[in-house]
């Protein structure tokens, strides 16, 4: 006979699973679809970035981030040309497969970022130390709402926790069977980081700099492959974002 009970750490990640999509579908239900967040500005913002690229002639903004809020052609673009604005092109892109109201932005991307950044923490600290820790560190994340829960909610701010894990990940599986495969995920990683917030992309390839140097000390190939993988994101992203202004 076979036994149908579940293992311990697959308890862990059902009970995570549960208090996570009770937690966020309670806080999304609750307000109607657009959480009234700090910051939830951010969330209309890239609503409207994803709208001006689908209703007007990109080859007036080349791409670049179109601020303008007018429904008129004229009116287009008013450009935004401090940096570059990732969180926009996946808004652009639920915005393509029928995601075309702020409330179906906020939830699409919370279910489909959100849940992706959820799932890299949990697999980054059940890594480095259990699947018992990584799931009571999960559900004090989540569950946080001045530190993490209200930003998770916000489709530009949910971007940032998914970029330190999927950094933290790619970073140790660089050491596994597969270093290729995770070297170029340091490489997107680093294009999404610095075709975005720069000043959080920045802070953050310094941390990372530092934790690969920690983690690889014993290793020291391994940590100038994964800094120059993501360093290569970082300037192909610098370079995209050159051209385009420059054009």
């Amino acid at each position: 006979m076979t036994s149908t009970a579940l293992n311990p750490e697959r308890r862990w990640v059902l009970a995570l699973a549960l208090l996570y999509v009770a937690f966020y579908a309670w806080l999304l239900v609750a307000g109607h679809g657009m959480p009234d967040v700090t910051d939830g500005n951010e969330s209309f913002s890239i609503f409207w970035h994803a709208y001006n690229l689908f209703h007007f002639d990109i080859g007036r903004s080349l791409g670049i981030t179109d601020e303008s809020f007018s429904p008129h052609a004229a009116a287009h673009p008013y450009l935004y040309t401090h940096q570059g604005n990732f969180p926009r092109i996946f808004g652009f892109l639920i915005y393509v497969f029928g995601a075309r109201t702020i409330e179906s932005q906020v939830m699409a991307t919370t279910a489909i970022i959100g849940t992706a950044t959820l799932v890299l923490a949990y697999r980054y600290f059940a890594r480095i130390a259990e699947a018992a820790f990584a799931a009571i560190y999960c559900a004090l994340l989540m569950t946080d709402y001045v530190l993490y829960a209200e930003w998770h909610v916000v489709t530009d701010r949910v971007w940032s926790g998914f970029f330190v894990f999927a950094l933290l990940s790619s970073m140790h599986a660089l050491g596994g069977e597969r270093p290729r495969r995770a070297q170029a995920l340091l490489f997107l990683v680093g294009f999404g980081l610095f075709y975005g917030e720069l000043t959080f992309a920045l802070m953050l390839s310094a941390a990372a700099v530092v934790y690969a140097a920690a983690l690889y000390r014993r290793r020291l190939a391994l940590a100038l492959r994964a800094i120059s993988g993501l360093a290569a994101g970082g300037a192909l992203a610098m370079a995209l974002l050159f051209l385009q202004l420059s054009a």
